[in-house]
């Protein structure tokens, strides 16, 4: 974490460095959700932009706080370098904010990308299912 070493055992630091990386991971987990892996917004042009968008306003936002991670690989491969060079000072006893924080942030978006979405993003692909379905049964027909 971005922090001197007076702030180490700064617990409402790493609150507020808990909290951002769960919102910040729900609010990019939720624009990658919705824009680019939904079926009914197949052929937009927008995806890049909005996730582009939510990762700069979290940097901006809780970068100084916790770095902005937003995925607990991305942390892993900067400490582990970090702690090989002895970079880091304070160790990684912080290190349940950036699994229990992302981890906490991606699940909550899933379950709310569900609820709001759930029923009819089921259907759509049902519908292409069967769609693709009759498809073969036709050239099946044709075929005989």
């Amino acid at each position: 974490m971005w922090q001197t070493e007076s702030e180490y055992d700064d617990t409402w630091r790493l609150f507020q460095a808990f909290i951002g990386e769960t919102f910040f991971t729900y609010l990019l987990c939720t624009a990658v959700l919705h824009t680019a892996t939904d079926k009914r917004q197949s052929g937009n042009q927008f995806y890049g932009l909005a996730i582009g968008l939510s990762l700069s306003l979290s940097i901006a936002c809780i970068g100084p706080i916790s770095g902005s991670c937003l995925n607990t690989a991305v942390w892993t491969g900067t400490v582990i370098p970090a702690i090989i060079t002895g970079q880091i000072g304070n160790g990684i006893w912080d290190l349940w904010v950036y699994w229990i924080g992302t981890f906490l942030g991606a699940i909550i978006a899933g379950l709310w990308f569900n609820v709001l979405n759930g029923t009819e993003a089921r259907q759509s692909m049902v519908r292409k299912s069967e769609r693709e379905e009759l498809q073969q049964h036709l050239a099946d027909t044709q075929i005989e």
